[in-house]
């Protein structure tokens, strides 16, 4: 790996970064960038936010961290005995942004990745409408999945957040699975 790239857009709700190499790469961009970095640095309040979640993080970082995990594991045992199997969890355990792909008789009967994406596309709107916002997974036109091997999977993707409770979790688990059945009941009936 010649650079390493570290993103706050994610992890601490703000923009930027920084990047970490080798001594020629450190020095190629210290020298390539002096012109970007006060033209392309972040607003005050942005950089307010950051160091006011570094803080938080600082202060609460073992609780919110035990908080979250708790709130996945609750997510990925929902979707297992919830889902009936329609859905597979294809996103590393620990994640807080899961990916769930079609499983079971939902994939064997709608094998296209078009025909998956339709009725996950279907299923956020179905969730939507009952204020649950969740998304599907936005790839690169010829994105390969891992290994190399046809095209990224379909997925639906779910943010978990810390400060969520287990009604909160659950009642969103029973909307995806309300909301999942009733897509896939519809495209069956157009096949």
């Amino acid at each position: 790996v010649d650079i390493m790239l570290v993103s706050m857009a994610y992890s601490l709700g703000s923009i930027g970064g920084l990047s970490l190499g080798n001594v020629e790469v450190a020095d190629h961009q210290r020298l390539s960038g002096a012109g970007y970095c006060f033209s392309a640095s972040a607003p005050p309040f942005v950089s307010t936010a950051a160091s006011m979640s570094l803080a938080c993080l600082s202060q609460e970082g073992a609780t919110l961290m035990k908080r979250l995990q708790d709130n996945v594991t609750t997510v990925l045992a929902g979707i297992e005995t919830t889902c009936k199997g329609n859905l597979a969890i294809v996103s590393h355990s620990s994640s807080p942004i899961i990916h769930l792909a079609l499983a079971g008789g939902a994939a064997a009967d709608f094998p296209e990745r078009s025909m998956q994406m339709n009725i996950l596309e279907a299923t956020v709107e179905g969730c939507k409408a009952l204020d649950l916002l969740i998304t599907t997974s936005k790839t690169v036109k010829g994105e390969k999945a891992k290994g190399g091997k046809g095209p990224a999977a379909a997925t639906l993707r779910i943010a978990v957040r810390a400060s969520m409770d287990k009604a909160m979790l659950t009642k969103a688990i029973k909307t995806i699975d309300t909301c999942l059945t009733h897509a896939i009941k519809f495209y069956k009936g157009k096949q």
